[in-house]
């Protein structure tokens, strides 16, 4: 029976992936920007460049500090898939799979410690079948979020662990999955971050327990602050403090209607394709389970009959906040909270809200008669299938022109419905999947990016560069170039000059880059408007080598990093003396 009820399992999150499963890419709105991201860390890595916060490649070669502000944990995945030898398609497809499997594992485990494990199948169903991880996936196509969405549920398991036992595999992946979610997502990582303090102090029946808990979560930030850290104080340096909150990502324009979107009816339209848009919703299934929570603690004999702990009380309420969070019933929150404006869209919070509910699914079935159960079991897993199908089916594809096929689309990419390709072969129309034209040469030539509104675009630069670069120039003086060429993440050049000449050279100026002449480093300053490389060289013939590396907000997100990793050091080798030995009265069991 208990192999049939995972054969069910199986079947249902196979068919949630299929679109996932097929040979061509799904389009989303991230799709293009994690292939061009995925490519150039890549080649950053083929260049032994394994930590790039600098990608020389975007901007027609002039670089980007891209992986100085974005979290790149989902891009080491992809990476870590290509490396064991996958396509650069089909990385990308198992990074989202993994993580899409990685969430609902959690999930199973967070409803056996909440209900038993009589709906734990149930409520993995309800993750894994979720209109918002299903959204995320094929419509959005962001790997970075859709990472951070299956590392949440653990993090959320592990920390409630922590502060109800001192366990120290608890604690471990307590502090590594606060850790990775940092490096993973930095608005899942902002938004996660409160709920799991709270769950921290909530779930803590003693002081002992809540210590440890906020202890794993201040000692994983800590350890990821050589990125979060640099990332929150060099903002200025680039054009992120207007491009990712002005427009189109204000977030005042993505509230959702309160009722549209645990209702049927209603709920927040988001583009998936031409003319074509699908509802935001939390889902049918998931408000059962938090209305279920909310009898079984409203009840006192049904909260005793199902041995309802506190912390179910603290998912329930931390649930209803992500929910208000996503209405315009915040909006003064949102005004007042200078930070909170860069998630852009309200309705992510609908992402903890589908991690903090999917557990709580699980106590649908015990809420009826026994005789009834499995029938109440087959009517919502049919009622998850339902609310799921339009998200699964409603799913377009991503091609580009094949520069020598048939037919032509002006250079730009081509999303069509998936069921409109269905039995076709797109060589037939000219076009082939996208990472067969997405080089690192392809992306240079290209001038691309690597984001929508050039987020991470140096703040020095006021005229966007219209071709590749040269790796040096002369802009003031009597000067030639003799040689010159780029590395991972650098660039030189042989210059000769006839008197005191100023040389641009062919990168974009960002704090962390030093620059030597012949050997002896020299200062160097942005140039005014294009924003590239400029240093003062003398009459003579010289050699100029620009590397970038570690300014001084990343040397003190290092230092931070260290004491992180000491005070986890710390943390293992007196466990005993600091966390305690096991008491039965502190433990899961004992509720």
């Amino acid at each position: 029976m208990r192999l049939l009820k995972w054969i069910v399992v199986a079947a249902l999150l196979g068919y949630a992936m299929r679109p996932l499963l097929g040979p061509h890419q799904i389009s989303g709105h991230s799709t293009y920007s994690d292939l061009v991201r995925a490519e150039a860390l890549h080649a950053a890595v083929s260049h032994g460049d394994w930590t790039p916060r600098w990608l020389p490649d975007f901007y027609f070669g002039h670089g980007s500090p891209t992986f100085h502000f974005y979290a790149p944990g989902g891009y080491y995945l992809v990476e870590l898939s290509r490396l064991l030898g996958a396509s650069p398609l089909w990385a990308l497809k198992i990074a989202f799979l993994l993580s899409w499997l990685l969430g609902a594992a959690a999930t199973y485990r967070l409803a056996i410690d909440l209900g038993g494990r009589a709906g734990a199948t149930l409520a993995t169903l309800a993750y894994g079948l979720a209109p918002y991880l299903l959204i995320d996936v094929y419509m959005r196509n962001g790997i970075a979020e859709v990472a951070a969405f299956g590392l949440f549920p653990w993090v959320l398991w592990a920390t409630w662990r922590t502060a109800k036992g001192p366990r120290l595999s608890s604690w471990l992946l307590a502090v590594a999955g606060t850790a990775a979610l940092a490096l993973t997502h930095n608005i899942t990582s902002l938004l996660a971050t409160p709920i799991l303090l709270g769950l921290a102090l909530t779930a803590g029946e003693r002081l002992r327990g809540k210590g440890r808990a906020l202890t794993a979560i201040g000692v994983g930030l800590a350890i990821a602050a050589f990125f979060w850290l640099p990332a929150l104080l060099d903002q200025g340096q680039v054009s992120a403090g207007q491009s990712l909150t002005g427009g189109y990502f204000d977030y005042q324009r993505h509230f959702l209607d309160p009722v549209g979107m645990v209702t049927p009816a209603g709920g927040g339209p988001l583009v998936i394709g031409p003319r074509e848009t699908v509802s935001i919703k939390f889902g049918a299934l998931l408000v059962l389970g938090l209305l279920a929570a909310l009898v079984a603690l409203c009840l006192p004999r049904l909260r005793h009959r199902l041995k309802v702990s506190g912390v179910v009380a603290y998912f329930v309420g931390a649930t209803l906040v992500c929910l208000w969070m996503a209405t315009p019933l915040s909006a003064f929150l949102w005004g007042h909270l200078p930070l909170l404006r860069f998630v852009q869209f309200p309705w992510r919070f609908l992402l903890p809200a589908t991690c903090l509910a999917a557990p709580l699914v699980g106590l649908l079935p015990r809420l009826a008669p026994r005789r009834a159960r499995r029938l109440v079991r087959y009517a919502l897993i049919s009622l998850a299938v339902t609310v799921a199908a339009p998200y699964i089916f409603r799913v377009y594809l991503l091609f580009e022109p094949d520069p020598n096929g048939p037919r032509q689309h002006q250079g730009e990419p081509v999303r069509m419905p998936a069921a409109q390709m269905a039995g076709r072969e797109p060589a037939a129309d000219g076009l082939v999947a996208p990472h067969r034209l997405l080089t690192i040469e392809t992306l240079r030539g290209r001038g691309v990016t690597g984001t929508v509104s050039n987020d991470f675009l140096p703040s020095a630069v006021e005229r966007l560069p219209r071709g590749l670069p040269q790796p040096a120039e002369v802009v003031r003086g009597d000067g030639r170039l003799l040689a010159g060429g780029w590395g991972y993440p650098s660039v030189w050049a042989e210059v000769e000059a006839r008197g005191e000449t100023r040389v641009a050279l062919g990168q974009f100026w960002f704090p962390g880059w030093r620059v030597w002449l012949d050997g002896k480093e020299t200062p160097v300053v942005a140039e005014p408007g294009r924003g590239r490389l400029l240093v003062t060289v003398p009459a003579g013939r010289h050699r100029l080598e620009a590397r970038f590396g570690a300014n001084g907000s990343v040397r003190w997100g290092y230092a931070v990093s260290l004491l992180g990793v000491l005070a986890l050091g710390c943390g293992v080798v007196g466990w005993r003396r600091i966390g305690g030995r096991t008491n039965p009265t502190d433990t899961l069991a004992a509720e």
